[in-house]
This record gives structure tokens, sequence and C-alpha cells, in this order.
């Protein structure tokens, strides 16, 4: 939510229907109307976008600790984003998918470690990418 007030539109996708319900009530009490949420699974509902011709300056993901789906990725790719942010709790997938963006055409500028769980071995990791010009 506090991407769009700074974004002109906001793409949402979650598996959890339930989660996008509450998503949709928590946009309409703080009015803001800026945002598409959709119900579906990322390497389904991306290439739809993809296809659709949506376009961004900034993706945002959270994947789960599989990591994303090779679908997924080369409709990120396809979309082409000046940036994206890559929020992962498992740095073997991560690392796994920062390498297909790095061949994709996009750069890690930084990666920062933080610690949402305390006095636990979990961390998560923010990634920073950005595209590199060809």
């Amino acid at each position: 939510m506090s991407l769009a007030e700074k974004a002109k539109h906001v793409y949402a996708m979650e598996v959890v229907p339930d989660a996008v319900k509450m998503a949709e009530m928590n946009a309409a009490a703080n009015n803001i109307d800026n945002i598409t949420f959709e119900v579906g699974a990322a390497e389904e509902v991306m290439p739809k976008w993809a296809a659709e011709g949506v376009k961004a300056d900034v993706l945002v993901v959270d994947p789960p600790r599989k990591g994303l789906e090779p679908a997924f990725i080369e409709a990120a790719l396809e979309i082409a984003p000046e940036r994206i942010v890559y929020v992962s709790c498992n740095p073997a997938t991560m690392a796994r998918d920062l390498q297909l963006f790095h061949e994709g055409g996009y750069s890690v500028g930084s990666i920062q470690p933080v610690d949402l769980f305390p006095q636990t071995l979990h961390v998560e990791c923010v990634a920073l990418m950005s595209r590199v010009e060809k």
C-alpha cells in the first residue's frame, strides 16, 4: 500500500484470495484507488500482465523459499523495469534468481541483510538490481 503513494499505478498479485480481499478492503479504507489486485500464482499472473503490455519502473518481489519460477522471471524481463527489489528468506534461491536476472541484463547494486526475527537463525535479504543499458 505504501508504494501507491509514490506510484502512478501499482499492480499487486497474491495467490491467497482472502489476502487479496483484505488488501482491497485496506485500500478502500485508505482511499487508495491506484492499485490493481489480482489473485493467482505469480508465474501465471506475470506472463499475463506482460502479454497485456503492462510496464513498470520498479518491480518488488518477495517469493517463497523456493524462489521465483522461470516463467515469472521471463515475464519480468519482458516487462523490463528499471529497478528490481528482491526480498528473500533463502540465500540459495536468491542467488540463483539474481543470476538469471543478471543474464537478463540486470546488475546487483546492493544486498542488505535484515534481521526481522531476532534471536533466530532466519534473516531476510533485500537486493536492489538495476537494468544495465545495452
